[in-house]
């Protein structure tokens, strides 16, 4: 269906879109990130076809490729906070930590207490080895879903960096209960 939409209005960077996103759900991702540069090419500013195709670059581990995508993506739509998770994401992947810290802060600037951004965050904060401070992050993570075994585990790694051995086992614990 999406296939013949985009067939009938080839100039329409929507169907482009959709049959992208068609395609991605069915493991399609060249065939998908095809389809999203025929859309970005025919909408070159819409920053949810950037986005997309980031995504898509980025599910294929071509986190440089998708990192410049996702970039002109937030400079389209600067105040879209998953834009700028997206882009934390595809930074942390290359290793680029203060940057990913900085989208990661901007996506909360933009979504305050995302427990998915507070996470990310504090995955950023203790590759920089600021356990300190990633271990207040997933606190705060941890507020909003207490049962959430990738909070609890971000929770026990830095506490366990910080040498505290005796909370990052029972957190460790909780999370072993919770799978």
């Amino acid at each position: 269906l999406f296939i013949e939409a985009a067939e009938l209005a080839p100039g329409d960077p929507a169907y482009k879109a959709d049959l992208a996103n068609a395609l991605s759900a069915l493991a399609e991702p060249s065939a998908a990130e095809d389809s999203l540069i025929q859309a970005v090419l025919l909408d070159p500013g819409n920053p949810f076809y950037l986005a997309d195709l980031g995504r898509i670059l980025a599910a294929q581990n071509r986190d440089a490729e998708a990192t410049a995508v996702l970039r002109q993506a937030v400079r389209h739509d600067p105040g879209n906070p998953h834009y700028q998770a997206d882009l934390g994401r595809a930074l942390y992947r290359q290793g680029c930590q203060v940057d990913a810290e900085d989208a990661f802060r901007e996506a909360l600037r933009l979504d305050p207490g995302n427990p998915s951004y507070l996470a990310m965050l504090g995955q950023a904060l203790a590759a920089q080895e600021n356990h300190a401070e990633a271990e207040a992050v997933f606190r705060r993570a941890l507020e909003s879903d207490p049962d959430s075994t990738a909070y609890l585990s971000g929770l026990g790694q830095a506490l366990a960096a910080q040498e505290n051995h005796a909370e990052a086992e029972a957190i460790f614990r909780r999370a072993l209960e919770g799978d």
